[in-house]
């Protein structure tokens, strides 16, 4: 009925938008017939406006204007996408997002955990069609988002808190791949040190909690997982000094669930500088500066010992064979 309503229907433009949440909800139902007819309406839904708006979708397509080269379009979307979806669907979902998007951010902390995940599946869904289109406002969008997280990991239901924990972040990390990493370091990184100067309403007193904190730097990690690797290239000095330096890692966090966030966000951003070879050649550039390149070094020292004062475990491992790795790759380009 959906479908005949969104794609047969001579006003059916006076439907979209009270039906594309629910048609894009079916995204995730447990039958695979059921996402496969959801997938196809949007796909027609995309066809019929790429025919009325011809103007515009050849204009973008002449020109090649199909979203912001700084953005991560390579990696694998989530199920049940096996590719980015065509231009025309894109532009039909975006045209008529903007009515409920702030309420799907809302519901993120709705009383009612199934409530949360389906909005949290929601916005999945919406992200990788309207992808760096969502970010306008990133500011509410990432307190929102942060917001949705911390109501996760203090949920008392634990039926459902993984679950939905792990949706938010893979809806994080979707943003994290459409905004450019000046925009989002320079709103979550004070909030992870703690400095009153970004106080929230998570902060107490003017001053982030622990578990502030360690909400914002789950957030962080997610969304350096999404950015593109040759993106973060410019700030890899600025977080690793950052995130290793002593209003981090205090004798009186050790062995505290914000020691293990921070250590796991290390580890992500050595990662993804050691995983990819494509980002020797811009690493070289960037360090062509001297000061940068000592700059770096002095940092990934710091990670360094951030490092061997920890327990050892296999992650800890694999992160220093990553630092040891990414100090070779900085050692070459100096």
């Amino acid at each position: 009925m959906i479908s005949f309503f969104m794609t047969c229907l001579p006003d059916r433009a006076d439907f979209h938008q009270r039906l594309i949440p629910y048609l894009l909800s079916f995204f995730k139902d447990s039958m695979e017939s059921t996402r496969q007819l959801a997938m196809q309406t949007i796909d027609i839904c995309g066809h019929q406006y790429e025919a009325e708006n011809s103007d515009d979708v050849i204009e973008r397509r002449q020109f090649d204007v199909d979203g912001d080269i700084r953005c991560n379009y390579f990696s694998p979307l989530p199920s049940p996408f096996t590719s980015r979806p065509r231009l025309g669907a894109r532009l039909f979902v975006r045209s008529n997002t903007k009515r409920f998007f702030d309420a799907l951010l809302r519901e993120l902390t709705n009383w009612k955990a199934v409530t949360k995940i389906r909005a949290a599946h929601l916005l999945q869904m919406l992200l990788v069609y309207c992808e760096e289109h969502l970010t306008m406002d990133i500011s509410r969008t990432l307190s929102l988002l942060v917001q949705g997280l911390r109501n996760a990991m203090d949920d008392v239901d634990h039926r459902f808190r993984k679950e939905m924990e792990q949706s938010i972040l893979d809806c994080i990390e979707l943003v994290g791949r459409y905004v450019n990493p000046d925009t989002y370091i320079s709103i979550i990184l004070p909030r992870v040190v703690g400095n009153s100067d970004s106080a929230t309403s998570f902060a107490e007193g003017g001053v982030h909690s622990f578990s502030s904190r360690i909400v914002h730097t789950a957030c962080l990690t997610a969304l350096i997982k999404g950015s593109p690797a040759e993106q973060m290239v410019p700030h890899l000095c600025e977080l690793m000094k950052t995130l290793c330096s002593p209003p981090c890692f205090t004798s009186n966090i050790r062995g505290s669930a914000l020691d293990d966030e921070l250590m796991c966000c290390v580890i992500v951003l050595v990662e993804k500088f050691t995983r990819e070879s494509t980002l020797i050649l811009p690493l070289k550039v960037f360090l062509q500066k001297t000061e940068r390149a000592s700059q770096l070094v002095n940092a990934l020292q710091s990670c360094s010992s951030c490092l061997e004062s920890r327990h050892e475990c296999l992650k800890i491992q694999q992160g220093r064979e990553s630092l040891q790795h990414l100090s070779k790759l900085i050692m070459t380009g100096i």
